[in-house]
């Protein structure tokens, strides 16, 4: 990727893979306050960006789906915090995922993003839950103050059958994209495959066209890029 001009950077689950509580390992509750439980995880991410992947340019932390959910409000300013430090310390990037599954989550999420620094980077989904991309927009984005905001989509059909189903939706996709972009979001970041399915070679393939041509500016004209995927996929005739 590097060799591309690319970046890469690592999504990390917080607060995951710790000793549970059954075992003379554990490292007690998950406060603020829990000096033990602090050290390990400092110590987990000095040796992650000093050892383990060194050449890596950054960290994306989501806070559920976890071992343990990183929501409560101190606990996630804390772990935001101490991540923070590491990558600066390794001029590393890091951003933070909004994405929980119930309001009280999200509520507390969000009372942590209204302190977090200036320049932390969110990334939101563009939409409340799990790729229902018919569903409402996201009441996060434009709601980080003035902090950057990447919105993320999934074109690949985590929840829409996938290769199996031709679900082309760029007028959809534009839809959110214009949405992104009258509340000033800094980026997208688009997902293009899920276990051994992706959208190369695929009807689906339309859609990574769409986000990625209105995002690098090529057109805001959805035949244009009707027209732009059609003739690399089948040939300017058959387009």
């Amino acid at each position: 990727c590097h060799s591309l001009g690319m970046k890469v950077t690592i999504w990390v689950h917080e607060m995951s893979d710790l000793p549970a509580p059954w075992v003379p390992e554990w490292l007690g509750p998950v406060t603020p306050d829990n000096a033990t439980l602090w050290a390990t995880l400092d110590d987990r991410y000095e040796t992650m960006l000093r050892d383990t992947i060194p050449n890596v340019d950054g960290l994306c932390l989501t806070v559920v789906e976890t071992q343990i959910r990183a929501t409560d409000p101190a606990v996630l300013l804390k772990l935001v915090n101490l991540l923070q430090s590491k990558c600066s310390k390794y001029n590393k990037t890091l951003m933070v995922r909004t994405f929980v599954w119930y309001p009280r989550e999200f509520d507390g999420v969000m009372a942590a993003v209204k302190q977090f620094p200036k320049d932390m980077v969110v990334m939101s989904k563009c939409v409340p839950q799990d790729w229902n991309l018919r569903g409402t927009f996201a009441s996060e984005i434009g709601g980080v103050g003035d902090r950057p905001q990447i919105v993320e989509y999934d074109v690949a059909g985590e929840y829409f059958r996938r290769n199996a189903v031709a679900n082309c939706m760029p007028e959809l996709l534009k839809k959110n994209f214009d949405y992104g972009l009258a509340h000033h979001v800094s980026g997208i970041c688009v997902r293009v495959d899920r276990d051994n399915d992706n959208v190369l070679e695929q009807p689906n393939e339309v859609n990574l066209w769409t986000l990625g041509m209105l995002a690098d500016g090529a057109t805001d004209n959805l035949d244009e890029i009707w027209n732009a995927w059609a003739t690399n996929r089948f040939g300017p005739a058959a387009a």
